[in-house]
């Protein structure tokens, strides 16, 4: 029995996928069939339906998984995973706002969901211009300050989003939506 794609990944095996800008059926079917580790389909900056979703799963049926990083793909993809009742072979997650996946994720086929906090990412933002106007930070590498109830933050070398290498201060994890969580949150 061939190990799986998880045990593979988590003893540090190098897998090797192309990235796909293009939704297109028949690049994924080709691809699929040239012996990848995976396929990485950029569903955030091209456009990702459910009839992407459903073209998807008829050009690859051995997928596995699909972690969309926008509310209307993760929501596109939770439908349709749903609806052809593959939720035990196709696991699906990303990043959605509570009130579109609900249904997903009370039912059990989506597990989790995340998003980004904007509440806290305003807090920290202004706790950051403070201390830069005020001359207490200068974005070195390695500075701290307190940021209220978020506690110290720190100064760090890093990359955001691809924008290039620069200081950047971390918030934190993003908000994870489980069936247990998510009747709280009203978005």
């Amino acid at each position: 029995m061939p190990t799986s794609f998880r045990t593979r990944l988590r003893s540090g095996e190098r897998l090797i996928a192309p990235l796909l800008t293009l939704n297109s059926p028949p690049v994924v079917e080709l691809l699929a069939e040239v012996g990848f580790d995976w396929l990485f389909i950029d569903a955030e900056h091209s456009p990702f339906d459910t009839s992407q979703m459903q073209a998807l799963m008829q050009a690859y049926p051995k997928l596995k998984g699909v972690i969309a990083p926008t509310t209307v793909g993760v929501a596109a993809a939770s439908r349709v995973v749903s609806q052809a009742r593959k939720c035990s072979s196709i696991r699906v997650t990303g990043l959605g706002l509570p009130n579109q996946m609900r249904t997903y994720v009370k039912s059990g086929c989506v597990k989790k969901v995340g998003l980004w906090n904007e509440r806290d990412f305003g807090y920290l933002a202004e706790y950051v211009v403070h201390n830069l106007l005020a001359g207490k930070l200068t974005g070195k590498t390695g500075q701290s300050f307190v940021a209220g109830r978020l506690g110290k933050r720190t100064v760090q070398k890093g990359s955001v989003a691809g924008y290039g290498a620069g200081p950047v201060v971390v918030l934190s994890k993003p908000l994870v939506f489980t069936k247990r969580n998510i009747d709280k949150y009203h978005f």
